[in-house]
């Protein structure tokens, strides 16, 4: 909600609903399936649209000190107005747990997410006219993490990883809105038990990326503290 004269008209809303089921095949493992539906509006009526998505994924043991999981998800956006885009979206993971010590896990995990997004707008040549344009991006990403409890209370996360950014445009399409990118994430977790009910949590961000143009290269660095209550 905007509450001043000039930014009035970007105030929106949305609502959502996401029941789930989860079904024990085994006592080691399990399936979940779901979906979300709901809508989003916007004052100046450009942006509004439906959302619908389903959802499902499987998690079970491997060995004894190993589980495997799959998880999958198809969402698609309804437009509500002209300018609004249609977009669909795939995204696939799997993730892979080994409980190296008693203490200690490593988690390999990697996610492909694809999206198409076709929209319309108004031809420059006639104003009464629209053009038809789609977009295509990929992004994959793989994810390292080491988790490790170092004492009754104190417990450090590690995480590496890389992903892979492409956009596409179709044919004769605008060319300037394509192009690569590569990101190399590293994060530090720290989360100490304060009480039983009470958890702290310190985590360091420091985020690398690079692409095809130059405007594309930045490095970030972001410190995030928390607290967890539990009732």
């Amino acid at each position: 909600l905007y509450t001043t004269e000039p930014f009035d008209q970007d105030s929106q809303w949305e609502a959502s609903v996401a029941p789930s089921a989860f079904w024990n095949l085994t006592p080691k493992s399990r399936v979940s399936l779901g979906f979300i539906v709901g809508p989003s509006s916007i004052r100046t009526k450009v942006g509004n649209s439906n959302t619908y998505e389903v959802h499902g994924g499987y998690f079970g043991q491997v060995t004894r000190k190993s589980s495997l999981s799959f998880d999958f998800s198809f969402s698609h956006q309804t437009p509500k107005s002209l300018e609004t885009p249609e977009i669909n979206t795939l995204k696939l993971g799997t993730g892979y747990i080994w409980q190296f010590t008693p203490k200690s896990q490593i988690i390999f995990q990697a996610i492909r997410s694809v999206q198409n997004t076709s929209s319309d707008s108004v031809d420059g040549g006639d104003e009464n006219a629209t053009a038809k344009g789609d977009s295509h991006f990929t992004n994959d990403s793989l994810t390292v993490s080491v988790n490790s409890r170092l004492n009754r209370k104190l417990t450090a996360i590690v995480n590496v990883g890389v992903s892979h950014f492409r956009n596409e445009t179709a044919e004769g399409g605008d060319e300037s809105t394509e192009g690569r990118q590569f990101t190399f994430p590293v994060s530090f977790t720290a989360n100490y038990m304060l009480k039983r009910w009470v958890q702290l949590r310190l985590r360091y961000t420091y985020a690398f990326r690079t692409g095809n143009e130059k405007a594309d290269t930045y490095r970030g660095h972001s410190l995030t503290s928390g607290v967890n209550l539990v009732f």
